[in-house]
Formats: C-alpha cells, structure tokens, sequence
C-alpha cells in the first residue's frame, strides 16, 4: 500500500521536479516498498514469513455400492483423510 502511494505522489510531483515523472513515481514505488517492509518488520517482530502456512482442502465425491462402502472408508482413513460423510444413495 505504501508503495502504492508513494509511487503515485512520486509520479504526480515529478512533473515539477527535475527528473521527470517516472524516475520520482519508480523512486517512490521502492521508498514506498521500503517504508512498508520496514514498519511490518516493526510491528510483527516475529519471522515474517513469505510463504503462506495454510492448507488447500479438496472435496471429492465418490458413488460406489453399498458393499465396497467399508474398503473405501479403509482407504480415506490410511491416507488420512480430514473426514468424510456416507451419503444415502439416491434414485433417479
């Protein structure tokens, strides 16, 4: 966010000062970037981390009879399914 608006103030003075837009709203962008890495670094003084820990679920149905029911549930829970939900079969 930092980078953001520091960028566009860089750009938006540079037509005034002496280098010109783009080298003022680029010097911008990376203060910006500096200043906002900086006071994050501040505030979470634990390790920042640049790869997020959270897991991706996937949900997957499957429709088999009722008799591979119990060998299907074996084989979710040896390779450690989160949880699972036995559905009544539907006619249609």
């Amino acid at each position: 966010m930092g980078a953001t608006i520091f960028g566009v103030l860089g750009a938006i003075y540079g037509f005034v000062l002496y280098w010109g837009p783009i080298i003022w709203g680029l010097l911008g962008l990376v203060g910006g970037f500096s200043l906002g890495f900086i006071i994050e670094l501040l505030l979470h003084k634990k390790k920042v981390k640049f790869v997020s820990s959270r897991k991706s679920e996937v949900l997957v149905e499957v429709t088999c009879p009722a008799a591979m029911q119990e060998a299907l549930i074996k084989l979710l829970k040896s390779r450690r399914a989160n949880g699972f939900v036995i559905v009544p079969q539907r006619f249609t």
